[in-house]
């Protein structure tokens, strides 16, 4: 605890501030209201004006933050030298607080803490904002991944911070023999920690007892949301790398004192963790809302709670890994970082127990059952009995030293990292055998299909690449030049195609999965073949998408709803469908109708390996038929009670015991959408032979 002692005493009688005015009785709600008595505050025994402008504001700062000078509410007038009243004109004398980095803090009021407050945020923003500007666009759009699967952008350049006086010898020490990328997050890093740690010595603290810890005035919480404090610890929190977070434990436990501070004021707590953020834009600062009339946009982003829960999953998982998996987590690195994972998890606690209590309107309250079934711990018996890689991952031997400490700390990063769209299996204790569903994207040839893959993390990772093998089309067809019907994966960064390879040191799992949603099932799939560049509108390319929809209705979404599928997706499976079936009904009718230029189409190069079955001029009768049959299996899926079983979409008449596979779909249906009509037109049709095949209203 930071150790308190008495500053310095009020001046004797006669002294040029024993004459001053009574102290202020000025409250301040906002930080606009700080700001403005900061503008109009005068030296209290030359009556110059202490901060005439805004570089005077970030000086100040700057000394502060270089330990230039202690911390002190009342200021020494730069004119006359000597020490003026504080920004309240109170008489008490100053209490001085050092904290663990040796800086001294003294204050004695309300104001004058809530001055020193808005100083340190004015010096805290701008510096964010200047290091935005200095970086060039390359710069900016290089995002790049820190070499301990850490993940975030570049940050504050080295030079940018010797320039500002804020680096040490201890700090160019430190950087010694670290990359370019790894010294800017070390020197923003140290930055961010001497402004938390001042924060939280100024933040009201029960244990004080003063009327400001007490009862807080309002203008704490106008200071913290119109400033970048609280985006820069969103920031934090959203780290996907805990191994990352606990490298810098220092900075993570000073983030998370604040947050304990605000979480025991419910005044404090409401505002500032659980309503939604102010966007800013690039040019905000603290100073620009004080000095420039600048405005905060209405427009807000996750809260600080939102943010922490993503977190708290990650370290409530690996917790749960370590317990299962003790000699994995026996080093001082592992130690250490489970100690950060208590931290995060038992503030977790505290302060999203507090949430359920609160009034205030949360943002982003979704939970959307997508995301509790992102990923998922199943059975090892139920994975590896029917998993392609089952045999060879029954016989693995044990993997190098730090293997599975590795594959926890990539699934802690999936549980809350994976993009919308991707889902992921992995054994309860087999955690390197996993399996993974990928959504096909939204505009391409893949829309709303599910395509299944089998993953296996050889003994060597991560020195070699995970083992992919896609079940997409039941082992019979190609969906893309780079996805065989044979189940092989081609792609650069499995070691199975040319271009760059995995790196031991900084590819993940999480980078495959994504270069497989983004490049394999893209829009302009006859363009990643061999050879081929920039076809997209192409007639060739079009007619490729025309016959790829054909597979995707039937082998990625018409199989699907049949049943035929591993139980261990069921929970997905429905989910989707459930989530999507609008949609897909209204992407059946788009393709059945951008389809009719290509009816017929002559053979092109390649088109006989994606269902040789179908003769090119048969094509259009086997989409409208597959369409007829998928639409009819949506249609009772909407149903009240419409779920998908082993034996297909079952109704809400299922206790009855009718239900509907697919395959014997009604002749009507089909011919239904063959002609696109019926009473009530497309829809109509496809409702006229649903009623009349299956009997229902």
């Amino acid at each position: 605890m930071p150790q308190q002692s008495k500053g310095s005493s009020p001046p004797p009688k006669g002294s040029a501030s024993s004459s001053r005015r009574p102290a202020t009785t000025k409250t301040f709600a906002t930080f606009s209201d700080v700001a403005q008595a900061v503008k109009d505050w005068r030296c209290s025994s030359c009556s110059t004006r202490l901060f005439p402008a805004e570089g005077a504001v970030l000086t100040l700062s700057r000394k502060w933050m270089q330990q230039q000078e202690p911390l002190n509410s009342k200021i020494t007038c730069a004119k006359c030298r000597k020490q003026s009243a504080c920004l309240g004109n109170c008489s008490r004398s100053t209490t001085k607080v050092t904290t663990k980095q040796g800086y001294q803090v003294s204050s004695c009021c309300s104001a004058g803490k809530l001055f020193m407050l808005w100083t340190i945020m004015c010096g805290f923003d701008y510096m964010h904002v200047e290091d935005i500007r200095k970086l060039d666009k390359s710069a900016r759009e290089n995002v790049r991944y820190s070499t301990d699967g850490g993940v975030g952008y570049q940050g504050f350049s080295f030079q940018d911070y010797a320039m500002l006086g804020m680096t040490t010898q201890a700090d160019v020490a430190a950087d010694a023999g670290k990359s370019k990328a790894q010294i800017s997050e070390s020197q923003k890093d140290n930055i961010t920690l001497r402004t938390f740690e001042l924060i939280a010595v100024l933040l009201p603290s029960k244990s004080h007892g003063s009327s400001y810890d007490e009862n807080p005035p309002a203008a704490v919480v106008s200071l913290l949301r119109a400033s970048r404090v609280l985006d820069r610890i969103a920031e934090l929190l959203r780290n996907d790398s805990l191994e990352n977070a606990s490298h810098r434990k220092h900075l993570y436990q000073s983030m998370l004192d604040i947050l304990r501070l605000l979480g025991r004021h419910d005044s404090l707590t409401d505002k500032t963790i659980f309503l939604a953020r102010r966007v800013k834009k690039d040019d905000i600062t603290m100073l620009n809302l004080s000095f420039h009339g600048a405005k905060l946009a209405s427009e807000t982003t996750s809260s600080i709670a939102d943010c922490l829960k993503k977190l708290e999953i990650q370290s409530t998982m690996m917790l749960r890994g370590a317990q299962n998996n003790p000699a994995v987590f026996n080093t001082p690195d592992s130690k250490q970082m489970l100690w950060l994972c208590r931290q995060i998890s038992d503030l977790a606690v505290f302060l999203l127990g507090k949430e359920k209590a609160s009034g205030v309107t949360r943002s982003r309250q979704k939970d959307r059952e997508e995301d509790d079934l992102r990923v998922k711990e199943v059975d090892d018996n139920k994975m590896l009995s029917s998993h392609f890689f089952g045999i060879p991952a029954a016989n693995m031997q044990n993997g190098a030293p730090g293997r599975m400490r590795k594959i926890m700390t990539e699934l802690t990063t999936l549980k809350t990292g994976l993009p919308p769209g991707i889902f992921l299996l992995f054994g309860s204790s087999r955690i390197d055998v996993m399996k993974a569903i990928i959504v096909g994207p939204e505009d391409t040839p893949y829309e709303l299909g599910l395509f299944e893959f089998d993953i296996l993390l050889p003994s060597e990772y991560p020195n070699k690449p995970p083992m992919f093998f896609f079940r997409g089309a039941e082992g019979k067809l190609l969906v893309s030049p780079n996805l065989h019907a044979d189940g092989e994966v081609c792609l650069s960064i499995l070691n199975t195609f040319h271009g760059s390879p995995w790196n031991p040191r900084e590819s993940t799992l999480l980078q495959v999965l994504v270069s497989i949603q983004a490049m394999l099932f893209c829009a302009d799939p006859f363009s990643t073949n061999p050879g081929q560049t920039a076809t997209a509108g192409t007639y060739t390319s079009r007619v490729w998408n025309y016959d790829i929809q054909y597979v995707t209705m039937r082998y990625a979404q018409h199989a699907w709803l049949s049943g035929r599928f591993n139980p261990l997706w069921s929970d997905v499976v429905n989910a989707h469908f459930r989530a999507h079936a609008t949609q897909l009904l209204a992407l059946v009718k788009k393709w059945l109708r951008e389809g009719q230029p290509f009816v017929g189409h002559a053979p092109l190069p390649g088109m006989q390996r994606l269902d040789p079955s179908v003769h090119p001029a048969q094509m259009e009768g086997a989409r409208q038929q597959v369409a007829a049959q998928l639409v009819q299996q949506v249609e009772v899926f909407r149903r009240a009670g419409g779920r998908v079983e082993g034996r297909g979409v079952v109704s809400a008449a299922a206790a009855a015991g009718r239900y509907y596979s697919g395959w014997g779909v009604q002749a009507r249906a089909v011919e239904a959408v063959r002609n696109r009509g019926g009473r009530g037109g497309f829809a109509g049709g496809f409702r006229g032979g649903f009623r009349g095949g299956f009997g229902g209203n």
